[in-house]
């Protein structure tokens, strides 16, 4: 799961966030360790220090020192501001001093923090049945068939991440370099649908070329036109007969379904007399009911929309003040503003409103 913020930005919004050196009143980086002899473990000042804002560094002076990389050097304790230096770190230190810049606060562990952002963005993902920031795919979602009348499929994870392209050239049923207008937003494993045939991509040559394997997902594969389109779902529908087992047909985008990236739905634009089975057909006249119908698809987004990363930040704010309030019951202290507290609530519940699927059986 992709946290939908990070401590840093939490910190900055609340402006809790402070800064060593300290611009501009302070250039000079902490001297972290100056005993010239290596030692086991050296301290920072301070301790809460912010992910990813710390660099250390070695030399006779700040100025002229080499920075150190983290992990290989050193592993520094973030909530503590512990340094623990590696075999490497100690060769690398030498006699040399050590300096730091890094960023801390003053209210709370880093490994609190990142707890909170990990339940808002749970939180987020429940309220919006969504997932922003990363991509998955889901093979062969399966529903259970609404007929000829009713063609509109809502698939359960959402937003879709639906990628579109046309074929450059004619292909023959083996080639497996494929022209098309663009590879963006297409990614190595992907799955593509062209006509009746599943592709799986299994590198991106250029931004005009992929490699791909022919027949995935049990497709037959084929000859395909230039301007033919691609895209990254597989649509399949079966009209066997109830009871027996299913004899799955492929679709054929835009010709015979289409995809609604606002809501989610796949929709199939009509059935093909070759895609009836006759007997079903003849047997049950209530319209040539399809009995199961299933996709694969990638849902998800590759970044982190800047309304929900504000979502997040304000959550995991709300969670702070509720942190506050509890600490203080202890001590008898009372004079919080639940009107303020519930507005950072209220704001990100109006971020979050367009990004929430409604979901209702039959549509």
């Amino acid at each position: 799961m992709t946290a939908y913020a990070t401590t840093q930005e939490v910190l900055d919004y609340l402006r809790w966030s402070k800064q060593i050196p300290n611009y501009p009143t302070s250039s000079t980086y902490e001297t972290v360790d100056d005993s010239g002899a290596v030692v086991t473990a050296i301290y920072l000042d301070k301790k809460n220090i912010i992910d990813s804002s710390y660099a250390l560094y070695a030399g006779a002076i700040s100025t002229t020192a080499t920075e150190l990389t983290d992990a290989t050097h050193y592993v520094l304790n973030l909530d503590t501001g512990a340094i623990a230096l590696t075999a490497a770190g100690k060769t690398a230190i030498g006699t040399k001093n050590v300096y730091a810049s890094y960023k801390y606060n003053d209210f709370i562990e880093d490994s609190i923090l990142s707890d909170m952002i990990d339940r808002a963005t749970t939180d987020i993902n429940e309220l919006t049945s969504s997932q922003f920031g990363s991509l998955d795919w889901v093979t062969r979602e399966e529903h259970i068939g609404k007929g000829a009348f009713a063609r509109i499929y809502r698939i359960l994870n959402f937003p879709i991440h639906s990628v579109r392209t046309q074929l450059t050239e004619d292909l023959t049923a083996v080639v497996t370099a494929v022209g098309v207008d663009s590879t963006v937003g297409l990614l190595t494993d992907d799955y593509l649908s062209v006509g009746e045939e599943v592709l799986k991509v299994v590198a991106i040559t250029d931004t005009t070329t992929l490699e791909v394997s022919r027949g995935a997902l049990d497709s037959t594969a084929a000859t395909h036109s230039d301007g033919d389109w691609l895209v990254n779902a597989a649509v399949e529908i079966s009209n066997s007969p109830i009871g027996s087992d299913p004899n799955w047909n492929f679709m054929t985008f835009r010709e015979d379904f289409e995809i609604d990236d606002d809501t989610g739905a796949v929709q199939l634009l009509h059935v093909r007399a070759e895609d009836k089975d006759d007997l079903a057909t003849d047997v049950y006249p209530p319209h040539r009911v399809m009995n199961r119908f299933r996709v694969t698809y990638k849902y998800g987004t590759s970044t982190v929309p800047n309304d929900i990363k504000r979502a997040c930040i304000l959550r995991v704010a709300h969670d702070l003040t509720l942190m506050g309030i509890a600490k203080s019951l202890p001590e008898g202290r009372d004079g919080f503003d639940p009107t303020a507290q519930a507005e950072l609530l209220n704001e990100s519940n109006r971020l979050l409103r367009k990004h929430k699927v409604l979901k209702a059986d039959g549509f």
